[in-house]
């Protein structure tokens, strides 16, 4: 999950505003979706 944040902010240094938006939405989903597997994977 830290390797999006940090393919995210290379996409906000070097893309345009709209990709920016465009895969911070996607990438703000996944993340999401990953707290959630985490926060319910079996003890």
């Amino acid at each position: 999950m830290s390797n999006l944040v940090f393919k995210f902010g290379t996409v906000s240094l070097l893309g345009h505003r709209l990709l920016t938006l465009r895969i911070g939405a996607v990438f703000g989903l996944i993340l999401i979706c990953g707290g959630v597997a985490l926060w319910l994977w079996p003890a």
